[in-house]
């Protein structure tokens, strides 16, 4: 396999398994580890960084670092010096910690936190002098047969002193923030540049939720050394497992702590304001879905847009009425005298949507549980952490046997289905015996990338689940308001897939997730949304819709947390297409189970809420003038406890879209206990 093979593979199941998290355009690529592991090696913070931090403490009367940043000039190098001038405002630690794996010597150099952000850089040296290491670039320049002269003298010179050529990779994987419980890490990129000493600079950087202010970081790492062949081949090898390795760091501030605006300033500012311009009442642009997007597609367009669907004031509620779309389609049935798997009012349907959101009087979308609405409050429930990669059974999804083992995690079927799952994702679709190739649809590549063709069964899925995504992220010709016109139909009714579904997550322990939405899938739907289908994948995988039969057949279902109402939080969802075959296409996040109930604090107010937004939205590292609100959701997310040393709990986070810079939509998540800033698109 070559690396180019072996990155299309993990791509395609990173655009799939992370459908709706939201990218950081800093962000050099997006990368998902493949392996389940072994116990970190702890690693103690050294006497000499200890010594630093006392005696800068002793002298200054404040934690000021007396050093350059290695971090800030190499992403200033490699980003632009305005990320460079802005993560020199940050905490820096110079960690030098190494490890040695393979020959291969790893070192950890400075890791730089600011704002829910952490970046790293590292150097990796080989120490059998006969052997070279190359980067990704390098690798790829030999793979497709335009190495560049400095990587030809290396391999050359491997050839000749009977060395190997070696490749490295370090991915961050969990952070824990003052030895509390380690999180998995979110929004990683890496980045690898050659240097003249044949030494390698590997970065690697992270953002959001599993950060927070802190004065000690512990960082889980996965390192692996790779062997090439001279022709740009990986050398298989039967032992080849992740190695992991945990480093601790105490970052303190470089240039001094960056100036707070007082509640006054804020309040100042907030008045001279005013409130926000909605003048731009049309649909947002919006992005390809992940899905859709070129594998090559930089990280600066990755951002996606978004503008909710319109919806109607909710009329008020009394303890008597109970809407239709409060109740799960399936419940509803339950007390239908219709048959032949019709609704009794064919003309309306059952709403696909299971809970709408009211408008509020400042003009934007408001989304919040049952519980909320009553009580003012949301139950704190323990959060759990699970790890499929202990539970998941591949029987379970496919009865055929396993035709090939990559590894542990990563399994191939006699029929050509593919199953890929790790700790807390998921995913499984259907292939067919044909090749294709699936380089034609991109024009920068003259290499034919033959893979077996997708199913019609992952054509159908993609067509339902561009119908939820308009109805969320609002497409130019693509219908969000479908009905869920039929509870049954021709060999499987709602009822079938839900059971099938819910049995399936029973297996795997997950539990505290509700049905957001469902659709069904039958020939005249299939056909009515092909002909709209306008996705990069149809325009050359061409499938089949019009040989479609009663087997293809099915129903869309989509599971987010208890109380989310239709909103994920984009790291916890389960995405299914069911026919008669059983799941034919799953999609999996879930870092956590919900747990007992420990708390249920008084919450701020949604207000409150859009006002830490305007304050934040101006201070961040990509400064946004906030346009308008867009919607207001009141979600669960996993999220360290007060004490970080007492787990992690599902706290309420007020999640706000918002638009800014004209029809450019963002997000932003406030704890919705303290107010804390949690993770946003301008950090």
């Amino acid at each position: 396999m070559t690396l180019h093979e072996e990155q299309e593979r993990v791509q395609k199941a990173v655009r799939n398994s992370l459908a709706y998290v939201q990218e950081d355009p800093w962000l050099a690529q997006r990368v998902l580890a493949k392996a389940k592991g072994e116990e970190p090696v702890k690693k103690k913070i050294s006497l000499a960084l200890v010594l630093c931090i006392v005696l800068a403490l002793a002298l200054m009367g404040t934690a000021y670092a007396l050093f350059s940043s290695k971090v800030a000039e190499f992403f200033g190098e490699q980003f632009g010096e305005d990320l460079g001038a802005w993560i020199r405002g940050g905490k820096v630690a110079q960690v030098n910690e190494t490890d040695i794996l393979d020959s291969v010597e790893f070192t950890v150099d400075e890791v730089v936190y600011r704002d829910l952000q952490l970046y790293g850089v590292g150097t990796a040296r080989v120490k059998d002098p006969k052997d070279v290491l190359l980067t990704e670039g390098q690798l790829l320049g030999i793979d497709w047969g335009t190495p560049d002269p400095e990587t030809l003298e290396l391999v050359n010179r491997v050839k000749d002193n009977g060395g190997r050529i070696l490749s490295i990779y370090c991915y961050l994987r969990e952070i824990g923030v003052d030895d509390g419980e380690m999180m998995t890490a979110n929004e990683v990129g890496v980045d690898e540049e050659p240097n003249k000493d044949g030494s390698v600079t590997f970065s690697f950087e992270s953002s959001g939720y599993a950060l927070e202010e802190g004065n000690t970081y512990q960082l889980k790492f996965s390192i692996g050394v790779i062997e090439w062949t001279a022709e740009g081949k990986q050398v298989e090898r039967e032992d080849h497992e992740p190695h992991y390795w945990t480093v601790d760091c105490a970052p303190v501030f470089m240039e001094g702590e960056p100036e707070e605006e007082t509640e006054g300033d804020q309040a100042e500012e907030a008045a001279a304001e005013g409130q926000p311009d909605d003048e731009d009442t049309q649909a947002a642009a919006v992005t390809a879905e992940p899905e859709d997007r070129p594998v090559a597609a930089d990280a600066e367009n990755a951002q996606v847009t978004d503008t909710p669907a319109e919806t109607e004031p909710a009329e008020e509620k009394t303890a008597e009425q109970t809407p239709d779309e409060e109740i799960p389609a399936a419940e509803a049935a339950e007390g239908s005298h219709a048959s032949e798997g019709e609704t009794e009012d064919p003309g309306e349907g059952i709403s696909a949507v299971m809970r709408h959101g009211e408008m509020h009087s400042d003009g934007y979308e408001l989304l919040v549980p049952d519980e909320y609405r009553k009580t003012g409050k949301m139950t704190v429930y323990k959060a759990v952490k699970g790890d499929l990669t202990e539970i998941m059974q591949p029987e379970w999804l496919n009865q055929t046997g396993i035709l090939e083992k990559r590894d542990e995690t990563i399994m191939t079927f006699n029929d050509h289905a593919e199953l890929i799952y790790w700790p807390d994702t998921l995913h499984y679709e259907e292939y067919t015996d044909e090749l294709f190739d699936y380089n034609q649809g991109d024009p920068e590549s003259d290499e034919p990338e033959l893979r077996p063709k997708e199913a019609l069964s992952q054509g159908i899925e993609r067509l339902a689940r561009k119908v939820y995504s308009s109805l969320i992220f609002e497409h130019d010709n693509y219908p969000g308001d479908l009905k869920l016109e039929h509870e049954r139909l021709t060999l499987i009714s709602l009822e079938d897939a839900k059971r099938t579904v819910e049995g399936f997550l029973e297996k795997l322990n997950i539990q505290g997730f509700e049905l957001a939405y469902a659709l069904d899938m039958s020939l005249e739907r299939i056909q009515t949304l092909a002909e709209l289908d306008d996705s990069i994948y149809s325009s050359y995988l061409n499938n089949d819709y019009k040989s479609a039969t009663a087997e293809d057949e099915g129903y869309f279902l989509y599971y987010t947390p208890l109380g989310v109402t239709r909103i994920n939080n984009g790291r916890q969802q389960i995405m299914a297409f069911v026919t008669s075959r059983g799941i034919v296409s799953i999609q999996l996040s879930n870092d956590y189970n919900r747990g007992e109930a420990v708390d249920t604090p008084e919450l701020i107010t949604p207000e409150e809420a859009v006002e830490l937004l305007y304050n934040h939205a101006k201070k961040g590292k990509d400064k946004h003038e906030v346009k308008s609100i867009q919607r207001v959701a009141l979600i669960y997310m996993p999220l360290r406890a007060e004490n970080k040393k007492q787990g992690m709990v599902f706290e309420p986070v007020w999640q706000i879209w918002y638009k800014y810079g004209g029809r450019t939509s963002a997000w932003a998540c406030f704890n919705a206990e303290n107010g804390n800033l949690i993770d946003s698109f301008f950090k």
